[in-house]
C-alpha cells in the first residue's frame, strides 16, 4: 500500500530545523540551506523543489542571489514574493560586506596579487607549509591560517575534512589554498591535484568555492586548479580572478 505523500512529508521541516541547531551547515547540502532559508517566504508548499530549479536554473547559490528578479520569476515554483525576498536577501549580504570593507579587509580579486601574498605569507614560516586562505563571495579577505606543517600537499595524510571544518567555522564562501615548496620545479604533480579534487568536492558539497590552489617557493607561484566556469556566473569579483588569472600565465 503506497504511503499517502502527505504522511512523507509531515513534520519534515522540524526534523530539517531539529537536525541543523544540532549539527549546523556542515550536515547539509546546499539545496537543502537554500531549502530551509525559504521557509521564511513560502509557509506551507514543499521548498525543496523550488531550492533544487533555482540552483539548477543559475547555476550556484552565489548566482541565485545576483540574479535578476524577473529571471528568477521565470523559475517554476518561483512567484514575485520568493524573487523579493531573494533580493533583500542579496541587499543584507552586501550590506554586511560593505561594512567588512569600511573595517579594512582586504580584497584579493586578482591572481597575480593573491600569489604574491601567499608567497609573503610563508616566507617566515618553515617549508613544506599547506596553507589556506578564506574569503567571502566579494573576494574580502577573512582569515589564512597553516592547516598542515611537515606533510607533502600530495601525502595521504593530507585531509579534507581539515580544510572543510576550518571553512565552515569561518563562514567562508570562497576557499584558496597554498602549498609551500622547498625549491624545484614549481610544477604539481598527480598526487597534488587528487589532493586539490578531493578538497575541491569536499568544498562544494557545503556550497563552497574552491578558487585556487597555489604552490609557492620563495618569491614564485603558480595556480593549479582548472575551474571550470561553465555557464554559471559568478561574482564579479571572483570573475575578476579568474580573468587576472588568464592574463597573467599568456602575459
Amino acid at each position: 500500500m503506497a504511503i499517502p505523500e502527505a504522511d512523507i512529508h509531515k513534520g519534515h521541516r522540524q526534523r530539517m530545523r531539529r537536525k541543523f541547531r544540532e549539527h549546523k551547515a556542515r550536515a547539509f547540502d546546499t539545496y537543502e540551506l537554500l531549502e530551509m532559508l525559504l521557509y521564511h517566504v513560502i509557509p506551507y508548499k514543499d521548498t525543496n523543489p523550488v531550492s533544487k530549479n533555482l540552483l539548477f536554473e543559475c547555476g550556484s547559490l552565489d548566482a541565485v542571489f545576483t540574479a535578476e528578479t524577473a529571471e528568477l520569476v521565470e523559475i517554476d515554483g518561483v512567484g514575485a514574493g520568493v524573487a523579493e525576498f531573494i533580493a533583500r536577501c542579496e541587499a543584507l549580504m552586501r550590506l554586511a560586506e560593505s561594512s567588512d570593507v569600511e573595517c579594512g579587509r582586504e580584497c584579493f580579486d586578482d591572481f597575480e596579487r593573491t600569489g604574491k601574498y601567499l608567497c609573503s605569507f610563508a616566507s617566515s614560516l618553515e617549508r613544506g607549509i599547506t596553507a589556506m586562505m578564506l574569503l567571502d563571495n566579494r573576494m574580502n579577505l577573512i582569515d589564512t591560517a597553516v592547516i598542515y606543517s611537515g606533510k607533502p600537499f600530495s601525502s595521504g595524510g593530507v585531509r579534507a575534512d581539515a580544510f572543510l571544518d576550518y571553512a565552515i567555522k569561518n563562514r567562508a564562501s570562497v576557499a584558496i589554498t597554498a602549498y609551500s615548496r622547498e625549491g624545484g620545479a614549481l610544477f604539481p604533480s598527480v598526487g597534488d591535484r587528487e589532493t586539490s579534487k578531493l578538497i575541491g568536492d569536499a568544498l562544494s558539497g557545503a556550497g563552497i568555492t574552491y578558487l585556487e590552489h597555489y604552490i609557492v617557493s620563495r618569491d614564485d607561484f603558480i595556480g593549479t586548479v582548472h575551474y571550470e566556469r561553465f555557464r554559471v556566473r559568478q561574482s564579479a569579483e571572483i570573475e575578476r580572478f579568474l580573468s587576472s588569472k588568464e592574463a597573467y600565465r599568456n602575459g
